[in-house]
């Protein structure tokens, strides 16, 4: 008798419980894959180059920032004050790509003047892989660091240098703005 009670007391908590027959289902019997359909048809749209004023301006930004991060990953913290060398030179590397990517949409005077301001980081990244650089030398590179950020973001601001930005090429855009329209009719 007392097993019979067991086993009906057992089966009712099991049912108080939650563990119904669609809980049971949906946890342990697999479901049907669904059918897929035929492949989505893409409609492909001709390539349409930004005006250079535009890819200097988002150049210019990237440049802004790789530099701030390089200003914060020369600032260590901590009681053994170590740098990250490896982050110190990726952010030197994207900081002189993203500098000379501006430089390629300068005229040649202001291009010029760039390359000494790209000059200049290389010789970071050259000192960085010399030596082992002590606080001093770190504080003083973040410093002239600084400095060399605050030059050309004077400088080099996409607001201050529009007429030195080599135009766009007239017959290109008379080109692209045909393939668009023939891409819509």
């Amino acid at each position: 008798m007392s097993k019979k009670i067991f086993i009906a007391l057992f089966l009712f908590i099991f049912a108080i419980s939650g563990c119904s027959y669609e809980v049971f289902n949906r946890k342990f019997v697999r479901k049907k894959k669904k059918q897929t359909g035929p492949p989505e048809i893409y409609q492909i749209q001709p390539f349409i180059k930004p005006p250079n004023i535009e890819t200097y301006r988002h150049a210019f930004v990237f440049w802004k920032t790789w530099e701030n991060e390089l200003l914060i990953a020369l600032s260590p913290s901590g009681s053994p004050r170590v740098v990250n060398n490896l982050k110190v030179k990726e952010c030197l590397r994207q900081a002189m790509s993203n500098l000379d990517q501006m430089k390629s949409y300068l005229n040649q005077a202001k291009s010029q003047e760039l390359d000494a301001y790209l000059k200049e980081l290389q010789q970071f990244n050259t000192l960085l892989e010399e030596q082992d650089l002590s606080d001093m030398a770190l504080f003083r590179m973040r410093h002239d660091i600084e400095a060399h950020k605050r030059n050309v973001d004077i400088r080099f601001c996409p607001s201050n240098i529009k007429s030195n930005i080599i135009p766009d090429e007239p017959a290109l855009a008379e080109n692209i703005d045909a393939a668009v329209n023939s891409g819509g009719k």
